[in-house]
């Protein structure tokens, strides 16, 4: 018959063993949860179905929208070019000159005409298919507000205009950062902020979902509407937040980035079935692509 001590010491063994593997397992399914994370406002941000490398000249991709069936027309921060990017085939298949060089920021598809802001607050207007009918349409917002973000309401036939910086115009002082409109039809800016975004808002989303967090930076880079929801996405390079909005401005969900996955996102759009893409500027630039994964926030 064994010795107790050997029963003992065998004894111990097999329960520390377990218990070795029960911690392993349980480290497993944390890591597995923090990369599988669950879908908030429809989405899963830790698991892009896509991620499409841009070539060096979109290393510094700053704004983007989506152009037609497979197909993003982007812009970056140097050039007055415009690049239609084919998802499928992986590569630029179109450059469209709409201006001459400048720090542009934004793009969107205003029915059949391209819109492209520029961080001055001027935006450009042209048809892509025909050359030289760029138009300049002129706001009161300069460099001080530094408009990063363009996208358009179909619904209002209005422009949707995301800041940057100050949020009031000229001497004005509004504090936090303001979101304004632009009657495409009319050609004529609103002065009235459509929405104004403060830290202590964003908090208090945060807190109704059971997150006690500090809001540290806030600085939106570009917007889109979902095409489904018409819930409004502003994306914030500067905090690595995704903000959405209810179409009044209620703040309804507030998304931490993953730094590692989303170096620097500056831009953001939806195609019509909801897809969500995400550009990050870098060497390279790159666009991630999310399916939508029909929930209702």
């Amino acid at each position: 018959m064994p010795p107790i001590k050997l029963i003992m010491k065998v004894f111990l063994f097999a329960v520390g063993w377990v218990v070795f593997l029960l911690a392993c397992q349980s480290g497993a399914n944390k890591e597995q949860s923090t990369v599988m994370d669950e879908p908030i406002a429809g989405y899963q941000w830790g698991n892009p179905v896509n991620k499409y490398y841009m070539p060096f000249e979109l290393d510094e991709i700053s704004g983007m929208t989506y152009y037609q069936k497979g197909q993003i027309a982007c812009v970056q921060d140097e050039e007055g070019l415009l690049f239609v990017y084919d998802l499928k085939e992986r590569k630029v298949a179109d450059r469209i000159r709409f201006a001459k060089n400048g720090d542009y920021e934004g793009v969107t598809l205003a029915a059949k005409d391209i819109v492209v802001a520029r961080s001055d607050g001027m935006l450009f207007r042209f048809n892509p298919k025909k050359e030289g009918s760029t138009i300049i349409l002129e706001t009161p917002l300069t460099l001080k507000n530094d408009l990063e973000g363009i996208t358009y309401d179909s619904t209002a036939k209005e422009l949707i205009l995301s800041c940057k910086e100050d949020a009031g115009l000229g001497k004005e002082k509004i504090k936090g950062k303001a979101v304004y409109a632009y009657d495409l039809a009319l050609q004529r800016f609103v002065s009235r902020p459509k929405y104004i975004l403060n830290k202590k808002d964003l908090e208090l989303a945060l807190k109704a979902q059971g997150r006690d967090q500090k809001v540290k930076g806030f600085k939106p880079s570009g917007l889109d509407i979902h095409p489904i929801t018409r819930y409004i996405f502003i994306v914030a390079s500067v905090g690595r937040l995704i903000v959405v909005l209810e179409p009044d401005g209620t703040v309804v969900d507030v998304i931490n980035l993953n730094p590692k996955l989303f170096k620097q996102p500056e831009g953001i759009c939806f195609a019509p079935d909801g897809t969500l893409f995400i550009s990050s500027e870098g060497s390279p630039g790159y666009i991630m692509e999310f399916e939508y994964q029909n929930k209702s926030l």
